[in-house]
């Protein structure tokens, strides 16, 4: 009796004992598996090996590899791509008294307030940002007529520069699509153009445009959630 009493005990602690082992192992097994790529690294091997398809070792593990050696010879042949990519989306309807191409000599004329302020994006969408650190450049109509060498009629561009312009009209003021989303046909008093009228239009401002090239600017505003409803006869 005093026999099984000891047998029953021994197997109770060697139970327990064994359960404990358990789950420090489950434990320690879960802490290394978290942990696996540091322990690996501090012993030097590694758990995996990729294979090609002839099932030889493959010693270069880069699938794709630039063609490009910096990112500067990135950005320059992005660049070199949306040029082409626009020159070949761009079709010419018509060329009265062949108005184009333009030509250096000529001063450019740009009407419309889009032509210094466009809209880009919005609440939503293809907002768009340019690192500069990285030599990105957040190209527009006037800083890439001035990269190609044509002289603008400043005069114009500081008017529609104005904090009247971009406040009352521009970014910040002239967009359908504010304060929030909805339909705004629904409320026309808050529907804007994104244009400026034409009363700001000075005699002294279209003197200025007298003898050159004009270039109009038409957009539409911002965005898809700024509806525009043409059969509403008071908009």
């Amino acid at each position: 009796m005093n026999t099984k009493k000891r047998s029953t005990g021994l197997w109770r602690g060697l139970t327990a004992i064994f359960a404990s082992l358990l789950a420090l192992s489950v434990g320690a097994s879960s802490i290394l598996q978290a942990n696996s790529s540091f322990v690996y690294g501090q012993l030097g091997i590694k758990n995996y090996k990729i294979v090609d398809t002839a099932g030889d070792v493959q010693k270069d593990s880069t699938y794709f590899k630039s063609e490009f050696s910096s990112i500067a010879d990135l950005i320059a042949a992005k660049e070199a791509l949306a040029a082409e990519i626009a020159s070949e989306g761009t079709v010419l309807l018509k060329n009265n008294e062949a108005a184009l191409p333009l030509d250096t000599a000529d001063t450019v004329t740009l009407w419309g307030l889009n032509s210094v302020h466009p809209t880009l994006g919005g609440k939503i969408g293809s907002s768009v940002y340019a690192d500069a650190a990285a030599g990105q450049i957040e190209w527009g109509i006037v800083s890439s007529l001035k990269e190609k060498g044509f002289k603008l009629n400043e005069k114009m561009i500081a008017l529609y520069d104005t904090d009247d312009m971009t406040k009352n009209y521009g970014r910040s003021g002239g967009h359908s699509l504010n304060p929030s989303f909805g339909k705004s046909y629904e409320n026309p008093s808050i529907y804007n153009v994104g244009e400026a009228p034409a009363d700001i239009y000075t005699d002294d401002i279209l003197a200025s445009a007298d003898g050159t090239v004009a270039l109009v600017v038409l957009s539409r505003d911002s965005s898809e959630a700024a509806d525009y409803n043409p059969e509403m006869q008071n908009l």
